[in-house]
Protein backbone atom coordinates (compact mmCIF):
# COMPACT_ATOMS: atom_id res chain seq x y z
CA UNK A 1 0.00 0.00 0.00
CA UNK A 2 3.01 2.22 1.51
CA UNK A 3 5.00 1.65 -2.00
CA UNK A 4 2.43 3.32 -4.65
CA UNK A 5 -0.81 1.94 -4.56
CA UNK A 6 -2.19 4.17 -2.52
CA UNK A 7 -4.40 5.65 -4.79
CA UNK A 8 -6.22 2.66 -6.53
CA UNK A 9 -9.24 2.72 -6.28
CA UNK A 10 -10.21 -1.01 -6.27
CA UNK A 11 -7.38 -1.70 -2.90
CA UNK A 12 -9.18 1.20 -1.10
CA UNK A 13 -12.60 0.04 -0.97
CA UNK A 14 -11.74 -4.03 -0.28
CA UNK A 15 -9.66 -2.21 2.96
CA UNK A 16 -12.61 -0.22 4.12
CA UNK A 17 -14.71 -3.49 3.16
CA UNK A 18 -12.49 -5.48 5.23
CA UNK A 19 -12.02 -3.61 7.95
CA UNK A 20 -15.58 -2.79 8.34
CA UNK A 21 -16.39 -6.54 8.55
CA UNK A 22 -14.10 -6.77 11.35
CA UNK A 23 -15.70 -3.69 13.19
CA UNK A 24 -12.69 -1.75 12.92
CA UNK A 25 -14.90 0.84 11.91
CA UNK A 26 -12.84 4.10 12.07
CA UNK A 27 -10.51 2.71 9.51
CA UNK A 28 -12.90 1.56 7.28
CA UNK A 29 -14.16 5.30 7.67
CA UNK A 30 -10.33 6.49 6.94
CA UNK A 31 -10.12 4.13 3.45
CA UNK A 32 -14.16 5.10 2.44
CA UNK A 33 -13.10 8.31 2.57
CA UNK A 34 -10.19 7.66 0.56
CA UNK A 35 -11.96 5.91 -1.84
CA UNK A 36 -14.40 8.56 -2.40
CA UNK A 37 -11.82 11.38 -2.81
CA UNK A 38 -10.32 8.88 -5.92
CA UNK A 39 -13.43 8.00 -7.37
CA UNK A 40 -17.02 9.69 -5.85
CA UNK A 41 -19.71 8.31 -5.89
CA UNK A 42 -23.00 8.22 -4.07
CA UNK A 43 -22.98 4.66 -2.20
CA UNK A 44 -19.32 5.71 -0.92
CA UNK A 45 -20.88 8.51 0.33
CA UNK A 46 -23.85 6.82 1.82
CA UNK A 47 -22.01 4.46 3.46
CA UNK A 48 -19.60 6.90 5.10
CA UNK A 49 -22.43 9.20 6.25
CA UNK A 50 -24.00 6.05 7.79
CA UNK A 51 -21.05 5.65 9.74
CA UNK A 52 -20.78 8.82 10.99
CA UNK A 53 -24.26 8.85 12.46
CA UNK A 54 -22.85 5.83 14.37
CA UNK A 55 -20.54 7.70 17.10
CA UNK A 56 -18.78 4.42 17.13
CA UNK A 57 -15.65 6.34 18.38
CA UNK A 58 -18.00 6.69 21.91
CA UNK A 59 -19.11 2.84 22.11
CA UNK A 60 -17.81 0.74 24.31
CA UNK A 61 -15.82 -1.35 21.78
CA UNK A 62 -13.55 1.96 20.96
CA UNK A 63 -12.73 3.16 24.88
CA UNK A 64 -11.62 -0.41 25.40
CA UNK A 65 -9.04 -0.42 22.79
CA UNK A 66 -8.23 3.25 23.62
CA UNK A 67 -7.49 2.00 27.28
Amino acid sequence: YNNGLNNKYELNLKLAIIHEKFADLINAKKYYEITYKIKPDTKIQEKIQLLNELNYDKSEYYHIIRE
